[in-house]
C-alpha cells in the first residue's frame, strides 16, 4: 500500500467493464464467485466441497440418531428418545433422521 504526502492511502482506480455483478466480481478478484466460495469453504473446513459431501454422507449413514444427539448436546433426554422412536415408527431411516436433526439444530441456532 502506498501513501500520498499527507499520509493518506493512494487509491488506484481501475475501470470495471462488467455489466453483471458476477462479471464485475471476476474482474476485481480474478475468479468467479463460485471459485471464491469454494476457496473460502476449503479455508474453513480444510476440505473441498465434494470431499465434505462424501464425509458428511458417510457420517450420517454410520451414526445412530441417539449418538448424533449425544455428540451435539452431550445428553439424550426422554423427549429425544420419544422423538426418534416416533420418527422410526413413521418408517424413516436413521440417516434421514440424522439429517433432520442436523437441520433443526442448525436453524434453531439462527
Amino acid at each position: 500500500m502506498t501513501k500520498d504526502k499527507k499520509g493518506r492511502k493512494k487509491v488506484h482506480r481501475k475501470v470495471i467493464h462488467g455489466t453483471t455483478p458476477e462479471e464485475r466480481f471476476q474482474e476485481i478478484h480474478g475468479m468467479t464467485i463460485e471459485e471464491w466460495a469454494e476457496q473460502q469453504f476449503k479455508a474453513k473446513t480444510g476440505m473441498a466441497r465434494d470431499e465434505w459431501d462424501e464425509w458428511y454422507i458417510k457420517k450420517i449413514k454410520s451414526t445412530t440418531p441417539f449418538d448424533s444427539i449425544k455428540v451435539r448436546y452431550d445428553t439424550v433426554t426422554e423427549d429425544d428418545i420419544k422423538l426418534v422412536k416416533d420418527l422410526q415408527l413413521l418408517g424413516l431411516k436413521d440417516g434421514v433422521i440424522n439429517v433432520l436433526l442436523d437441520y433443526v439444530a442448525i436453524f434453531s441456532r439462527i
